[in-house]
């Protein structure tokens, strides 16, 4: 059987994900290996190769130098070309967006490649890159769930479904944050090798390749640099008792205003209604008990606010992918389950694995 070669190139700039190269390299290279290896032979081989913007090594991310096999041009009518991300998602919203504008030549040569037919493909903050190129337009895409606020105000012309771990719009491919890359990677070996070479290889690097989602990792961050002390006040409160039965009129009755002004401000503060935020609270602390405590199912969907289990279930189901049964069984921490058995937590904002809810 004749040899297909596939060519891949990586694309690295300053600052990028080391982790998302190298990461990247192993993939392609462990398809290689079952390509080769095994009986049913895909019949193709990746040739895989490391380009800078300049030709030049550039620092990462994390300190360490990435060495590049050549400069852009090098990757010219590549079969796939990955970004890897720019920067990390803990990096405020505009510093990936200031990030994304000052790779003027890279965009101009995506754009051009995109057009010749290359599968151009990205994880996390690399979407931003894609986006400012203007190739996703129209589009649906994915990125980092914490970066998501920012892409979206930015790009609006942009479907962005960051619940999705991948999405796919012609050759322009999307995954989430974080090692996304991997499924990312092995998405496109599917593409290109078929089904068979795909599953051999998550095999060998022992991950699970039936991830579709990456909502169960959302956390809950809510916007408090908005300036409106009055509404921080609300969010605050909200955030310590949101296990009573609230409602607008109590809430703003409590800050001395009236109900339609409150839902205003706190609306154009918070981007979204209060009983959206407060919903998104509940199910923040949800996930907090189920991961963190083995109490009883029904008791935590008491203790967050909630009487009408039923309800509560399909909600959290929409918003996670998953039934609280699942997710406990995927987060369960058996040290931490001595503790927070009837306590209602207050609910710290950013950490733990948190559900970040509607739109």
């Amino acid at each position: 059987m004749r040899t297909k070669i596939i060519r891949v190139a990586i694309v690295a700039a300053p600052g990028c994900i080391g982790s998302t190269v190298h990461g990247l390299l192993d993939a392609f290279a462990c398809a290689n290996f079952c390509a080769a290896t095994e009986k049913a032979t895909s019949g193709i081989s990746f040739k895989i190769s490391i380009v800078s913007p300049d030709g030049e090594s550039v620092r990462s991310y994390n300190g360490h130098t990435i060495n590049a096999d050549g400069n852009l041009k090098k990757a010219e009518g590549a079969d796939i070309i990955l970004l890897a991300p720019i920067m990390p998602a803990t990096a405020p919203g505009e510093a990936i967006i200031s990030k994304a504008k000052e790779f003027d030549s890279v965009l101009t040569w995506l754009r051009a490649q995109s057009r010749g037919g290359s599968c151009i493909a990205t994880s996390c903050t690399g979407s931003f890159l894609l986006a400012e190129a203007g190739l996703l337009d129209g589009k649906v895409a994915t990125t980092h769930w914490r970066a998501a606020h920012a892409f979206r105000a930015r790009y609006p012309e942009v479907v962005l479904r960051e619940s999705d771990l991948i999405t796919e719009s012609g050759n322009i491919v999307c995954s989430g944050g974080a090692v996304s890359y991997i499924d990312l990677a092995l998405h496109l070996i599917r593409r290109f090798g078929g089904s068979s070479l795909a599953l051999r290889c998550a095999r060998m690097l022992v991950f699970d390749p039936g991830r579709d989602r990456q909502s169960p990792y959302l956390a809950f961050e809510p916007e408090k640099a908005h300036g409106d002390k009055t509404i921080l006040k609300a969010q605050e409160w909200l955030e310590t008792n949101y296990w009573r039965d609230i409602d607008v009129e109590s809430i703003s009755g409590l800050l001395g205003m009236s109900s339609r002004n409150f839902k205003r401000r706190f609306k154009a503060a918070c981007g979204e209604p209060m009983t959206t935020y407060l919903q998104r609270i509940r199910l923040a602390a949800s996930c907090d008990r189920l991961a963190s405590s083995d109490a009883r199912i029904q008791q935590i969907i008491f203790d967050v606010g909630y009487t009408d289990a039923s309800s509560f279930c399909r909600l959290f189901k929409e918003f996670t992918g998953l039934t609280m049964g699942d997710y406990r069984k995927r987060f369960w921490s058996k040290t931490d389950a001595h503790t927070n058995q009837t306590r209602r937590p207050k609910l710290r904002a950013g950490t733990g694995r948190k559900m970040a809810a509607a739109s």
